[in-house]
């Protein structure tokens, strides 16, 4: 019989159809903080060569944030199904006809595109007088 440690604990949580909401919120937020730490402590040195924060940000997306939410994925695969797959973790993998992704995207940037310039005027000066009030015109 297996010992009950915090590590079984946090496993078989992740791995139960339905998780508690604090781990949710915990798997939802901890990889966002692991890139902020490593992008506060890279850009300095990485602006002094000249290396633009978006391109900082960018690849630490890439090389940092996918991999860590997919080993999150794999690691309950593997306690889930014995293997590192994603079935029974991943779920709603049906494929849309390609009518229904193009309707999609297409109403999604009508929503952008009309959110933003509906609320643009009304929150950019606000914004900008609480944020960023400290930045010389």
């Amino acid at each position: 019989m297996p010992v009950a440690t915090p590590a079984n604990k946090l496993s078989s949580a992740i791995v139960a159809d339905q998780h508690p909401l604090s781990l949710s919120i915990l798997l939802h937020l901890v990889p966002g903080a692991i890139i902020t730490l490593i992008y506060v402590l890279l850009v300095p040195p990485l602006l002094q060569m000249g290396i633009n924060n978006l391109i900082t940000f960018s690849l630490l997306a890439v090389l940092v944030l996918v991999p860590i939410e997919l080993g999150i994925l794999y690691r309950a695969g593997l306690l889930k199904n014995g293997k590192l797959a994603l079935a029974g973790i991943v779920l709603n993998r049906e494929r849309l006809p390609l009518w229904q992704l193009i309707v999609l995207a297409f109403v999604t940037l009508v929503w952008i595109a009309l959110i933003s310039e509906l609320l643009t005027p009304v929150f950019d000066p606000l914004l900008q007088k609480a944020l960023f009030s400290w930045v010389p015109a």
